[in-house]
Formats: structure tokens, sequence, C-alpha cells
């Protein structure tokens, strides 16, 4: 072998190493969660206790959304230490150190702080904005387990890619475009803004490679099912009803189920089952990130002496 120490040994002083930098970082790390503790309780009271109303029924599809490009922000936060530590590798490959340890101890060294801060953030408005309020007596322990798994998933998803742009770009302002730019077309395209029948078809690709658009169908899935709205607070529209010869007009109110607005408004598969391929789909997509991330590392070098 062209290195002296065992494959093993070098995974385990690499996941020790990246381990050890990442934690001689408190003020980073505190900020870090901190951004993703503010920013919940920000969409928590701005969304506080989203009622069964008109309003809350497009406010909680609206909530979801915000949601997931929030993960996809948040993301663009690792691109500089990312960059930082390759600088180290690129003294060290060579000779010492396999693209393979640096791989593992970058990736298991950042991932449970993204998964601490998704946590923070998911438990924070799912609470405050009253998500739980559902149909089905008690607590819906269930849903509230699905929608942090989900949004969890979400976020290693937004920062695996970002990892894949931090390692084939050459500068961190680089990197930040890439992320940026690319982020802000996946947000556009993920469902929510320009609903998918509304998609030109020579666009639709976008939305399906689009791995924001997974996630936001998978979470309006979970919240909006079992979830039934009302006209309390107003809302009612008027309708003009014609019946033997007399003309009189109606109130009607429009959202009465979640799932059939969700279906009828941003043209969403609604089912379980669709439930189940956005999330392959989704895990798939950081399989490929991981893996091309892999590859980046292996292949790209931009040491310049």
């Amino acid at each position: 072998s062209e290195y002296a120490v065992g494959v093993v040994r070098q995974i385990a002083q690499s996941v020790k190493r990246a381990f050890q930098n990442k934690f001689r970082q408190p003020t980073s790390n505190r900020i870090y969660l901190l951004t993703y503790t503010l920013m919940g309780a920000l969409l928590g009271t701005l969304y506080w206790q989203l009622p069964r109303s008109q309003p809350g029924a497009r406010n909680r599809v609206a909530l979801l959304y915000f949601s997931i490009v929030f993960a996809g922000l948040g993301a663009v936060a690792a691109v500089p230490g990312i960059i930082m530590q390759r600088a180290v590798y690129y003294r060290e490959k060579p000779a010492f150190l396999r693209p393979f340890a640096y791989f593992v101890g970058q990736t298991l060294a950042e991932t449970p702080l993204v998964l601490l801060a998704g946590a923070i953030f998911g438990s924070v408005v799912y609470f405050m904005t009253g998500m739980f309020d559902k149909d089905q007596a008690g607590f819906p322990w269930g849903n509230y387990s699905i929608f942090l798994l989900t949004y969890l998933l979400s976020n290693v998803a937004c920062f695996t890619y970002a990892m894949l742009m931090a390692s084939v770009a050459p500068t961190t302002e680089v990197a930040n475009t890439l992320v940026g730019v690319s982020l802000s077309i996946f947000s556009l395209f993920a469902g929510f803004i320009i609903p998918k029948g509304s998609i030109p078809w020579y666009w639709l690709p976008l939305h399906y490679i689009s791995f924001f658009k997974y996630p936001f169908d998978a979470l309006v899935i979970n919240e909006m099912s079992d979830t039934s709205f009302n006209c309390e607070d107003g809302g009612f529209v008027p309708i003009t009803v014609h019946h033997d010869n007399n003309t009189y007009i109606e109130e009607y109110c429009p959202i009465q189920n979640g799932i059939d607005y969700v279906e009828t408004q941003f043209t969403i598969n609604t089912t379980w089952d669709y439930f189940s391929y956005d999330v392959l789909l989704l895990s798939l997509f950081v399989i490929f990130f991981v893996a091309m991330t892999y590859v980046a590392i292996k292949r790209v070098n931009h040491l310049t002496r």
C-alpha cells in the first residue's frame, strides 16, 4: 500500500480529528444552533397556533414550504468550514491521507450538528404553530415523528448538496454562489410558488429534479391528512343557486378537507403511498450527493502553489 497506516485506523483518526476541529469552533456552533432556534421561534410566532380556518389551511402549506427553504439556506453555513478543512486534506493527501478516510471524517463530524439544529427548529415550529391540532383525539405522536424525521432528512439532503458544491468549487465565494443560485431555482420549482399544474411542460424536468419537492410533498401529506377546516371565522364564498325558477345566494365554505385542498390547489399526489415514494426519492438524492461528494474529493484538486 502507498499509505503507511491501515484504512481502518486512518478512518478512526480522521473522524477523531474532524470532531476535534468541529468542537474547536464553539462560537460558530453556538451561532449555528441559535440561528435555527431563533428562526424557528420567528416562524412559530408568525404562524402562532394556526386555526382551522380558511387562512389557516393556506398558512399551513406556506409554513411547510418556508421550513424546507430554510433548511436549504441553513446548509450554506457549512460551506466555509468544509473548504477550510480541505486545505489540510490537500497537504496530507499525496502520501498520508486516503480520500475515503477524509470523506468519512468530514461527513460524520458535520452531521450531528445538522441533525440537532434541524430537530430544534422542527420541534419549535411544530408546537408553536399548533400543527398537532388534528381531527383524531389526543396528541398525534405519529404525525409529529413523521414530520420531524422527514424534516431531518431534508436537512441532511441540503447539507450533503452543500458539501458536494463545496467539494467541486475552487473557493468559498464560488461555492456560496453555486449553492445560493441553485437552491433558489430548486425552491422555485418545488411546487408551492408555481404549482405543478401551472409549470410549462418544458420546465417540468426542473420540478422533478428539485429535491425540495419531495420533502414538501411528504410534509404536506402528513400535515393535511386528518385535518378539516371550517369558515367559523369567515371565508364563506357566496354562490348563486337556481332552483324551481328561483335564484338565491348561498354561502359555501371552499376549504373543508386538507387533502382535497392541496390536491386541487397544488396538484400534489396526496395518498400515503406517494408519501413513501417522496421519502424514498429524497433518500436517493442524499445517497447521490454523498457519492458525488466522495468522487469530487478524490478527483478534484484546487490546490494552488
